[in-house]
């Protein structure tokens, strides 16, 4: 059996939209957060065998965000700030994972919403 903190083998793997989901904040006046989630996410994850050559390509349905605040969820997903009617997917692609210690890296990439 691995160890906790063995990678994965060299290969490609589909994210798994059914038990998968995205987790994210808004910030409010510097004050405070609303927390939410959006479901479903798809795209693809490859480990290279030079793990900082891996790359992820993950895209997330913008109308499936929620904050379980009615009005707040609203006002995110309307045209004011995403503007799900015309910009549906909230996409994410890699550039880049570098160590950040023993057992930890940090994936750098490029998130668009809002087109």
């Amino acid at each position: 059996m691995p160890a906790a903190m063995d990678l994965p083998e060299s290969g490609s793997w589909t994210i798994d939209s059914v038990h998968s989901f995205v987790t994210f904040s808004v910030e409010h006046f510097s004050i405070a957060f609303a927390r939410g989630i959006a479901a479903g996410p798809t795209g693809t994850i490859t480990i290279a065998s030079d793990v900082t050559e891996s790359t992820v390509e993950a895209s997330i349905d913008a109308s499936t965000l929620t904050t379980a605040n009615a009005a707040r969820d609203e006002k995110i997903l309307g045209p004011d700030v995403l503007d799900v009617g015309q910009f549906p997917t909230i996409d994410f692609s890699a550039s880049g994972l570098r160590p950040n210690g023993e057992h930890s890296y940090l994936l750098n990439g490029h998130l668009t919403l809002h087109g």
